[in-house]
């Protein structure tokens, strides 16, 4: 199958004896079966027929994710993806150990952060976004920005000097300018651009005042 490739051309039944493709859950949480569906990033495993042809006869385009190199079919090749993802270190980084075996986080400060944690890593946004495709190829991307925002506001991380490096970077979070399609095709509704400003925002902050106060 090329890029472009229509489903008309094979009957369903003889389309998983030729097409490459990943999928596992088939419930909308591992993210593995993002694919671009008539010109759309979406997840196939949640994408009904109804959704994308409207009459008999109408023609579903399927294509692997853009931005990302093409394993086979609608495989690609995701190591560049999880190595900017790798790069903020999306784990916690305490300030220091608690005091009685855990640290105590109140509603208010969980919540700051509960969007991001949505992120099932699909890089549909990562896919969709104009400045990967057309203006900076090492742009970090809207996936990794968001899951930095998921530690860099949450209450027990202190490790926004730590992530500062790659964040406030020329291919950090600055090259992002909110064009919004990451938002749009995000399949698990994350306010991906929004997340991408706050840290924008924070970083600002911790350079102005040394801490992680906004």
């Amino acid at each position: 199958m090329r890029r472009g490739s229509r489903i008309s051309r094979l009957p369903p039944s003889r389309l998983i004896d030729f097409w490459s493709f990943r999928k596992s859950c088939a419930h909308g949480v591992c993210g593995s079966d993002a694919m671009t569906i008539n010109g759309i990033e979406r997840l196939a495993c949640k994408t009904l027929v109804r959704d994308v042809a409207e009459s008999d006869g109408d023609v579903v385009t399927i294509e692997p994710l853009r931005s990302l190199p093409v394993q086979r079919d609608l495989m690609v090749d995701y190591a560049r993806f999880f190595e900017f993802y790798r790069l903020v270190k999306p784990f916690l980084i305490p300030a220091k150990k608690a005091e009685h075996g855990e640290t105590i986080q109140m509603p208010d400060e969980r919540s700051k952060f509960d969007d991001p944690t949505k992120c099932i890593l699909c890089a549909s946004c990562h896919s969709s976004c104009p400045v990967v495709a057309e203006k900076d190829a090492d742009f970090i991307g809207p996936a990794a920005v968001v899951q930095a925002a998921r530690f860099v506001f949450d209450s027990r991380d202190q490790g926004i000097g730590a992530r500062t490096d790659v964040l406030d970077d020329p291919h950090g979070v600055w090259p992002c300018e909110n064009h919004f399609q990451c938002t749009r095709v995000c399949p698990r509704g994350i306010k991906v651009t929004k997340n991408i400003n706050m840290v924008k925002r924070q970083i600002k902050a911790f350079k102005e005042n040394g801490d992680q106060d906004t």
